[in-house]
């Protein structure tokens, strides 16, 4: 959307989806998790029709387990 593409949005239900930022303390070897911004969803699973689409992202993260729970 930030590019200027036609997407939709789809997780299982319509709602608004939190995303997270990863970053580093000073102080600490290892990242930590902090709220970056919430978008809606605009599709649910059941109604996308994958034929009328060029693609499919699934970002990272812990969006593919969810995905699949």
């Amino acid at each position: 959307l930030e590019e200027g593409f036609e997407v939709t949005i789809a997780s299982p239900s319509v709602k608004k989806l939190q995303t997270v930022s990863h970053d580093f303390v000073e102080g600490m070897e290892t990242y930590v998790e902090k709220p970056a911004y919430g978008l809606d969803s605009h599709a649910s699973f059941a109604e996308i029709d994958p034929t009328q689409y060029d693609g499919l992202i699934i970002p990272g993260g812990r969006a593919p387990e969810y995905i699949r729970m």
